[in-house]
This record gives structure tokens, sequence and C-alpha cells, in this order.
């Protein structure tokens, strides 16, 4: 219900384009190869542009979970990474410690 209308509104793809329309009237044709030519040297005029596409829904889908995945994985790695140290000291502290041979034998005969 939320995808289909974000793809109806949003499924466009704006790519940045710069037009240059140039007077060609002064353009001379015959230029020595080693001399550097702008621009400017004929008067063109810059604009920017976008060019505007519509994009495959297969490919807006494949995009939202790109990003989603991303956006966990930079939220969720940092905190799993915190987690190891804490972790491995809560094993550490309640790891199991060698007893004395008569505490050895009084749980011995509670078990039994």
């Amino acid at each position: 219900m939320i995808l289909f209308p974000c793809y109806a509104g949003l499924g466009y793809s704006y790519i940045p384009v710069t037009a240059q329309t140039c007077d060609t009237t002064t353009l001379n044709l015959f230029i020595d190869a080693a001399t550097d030519v702008t621009a400017v040297d004929y008067k063109c005029l810059t604009s920017p542009n976008y060019l505007i596409t519509k994009v495959n829904l297969a490919t807006y889908i494949i995009t939202l979970m790109t990003i989603f995945g991303w956006s966990m994985l930079v939220w969720f790695l940092p905190v799993g990474m915190w987690a190891f140290p804490f972790e491995y000291f809560g094993m550490w502290l309640v790891r199991p410690k060698p007893m004395k041979p008569d505490e050895f034998k009084k749980s011995k005969m509670e078990l039994a």
C-alpha cells in the first residue's frame, strides 16, 4: 500500500546534464592543434538541466531495499560490535572455576 503510491510519485530519475549552446558564426574551422580552445572563445551559453527518466519498478524496489538494508547495517553493526566486549566479559564472569576436592565430593554426594 505504501510502495506503489511512492513509485507513482517518486519513480523518476533526475540526471544532471549541462547543455551548451554556441554561436557558430565566428567559428574558425581551421584551428592549430596546439592552441587551447574553450567555450568562452566561441561565446557559448551554458545552462544546467536535468534528464528525467522513468525508473523501472524492479529497479525502484531494488533501490529501496538497498537503502533500507544499508541503513539497517549502519545502525545494527556498531550496536553488535559494542555487544561483543560486554558479552565476552559476562561469559568470563560466569565461567566454570576449578573446585577444591572437598567441594567436589560434597557436590557429587548431593547429585547422587
